[in-house]
């Protein structure tokens, strides 16, 4: 998840970015923190299919 951290310090409307770093969170058990990337993500990118089935 670190790389995910530098990454979107570089570019923080980065929707792949978010969407892993959301991944990595949901496993982790960090559900709120999870949601709180996807919905980011998608705000950025609403049409994204992957981002919608996390």
């Amino acid at each position: 998840m670190e790389y995910y951290d530098k990454t979107l310090k570089i570019n923080p409307e980065n929707p792949n970015a978010l969407n892993n770093k959301g991944n990595c969170l949901k496993k982790m058990g960090r559900q709120e923190s999870a949601l709180e990337c996807f919905n980011k993500a998608l705000k950025i990118n609403p049409k994204d299919e992957l981002i919608w089935y996390n």
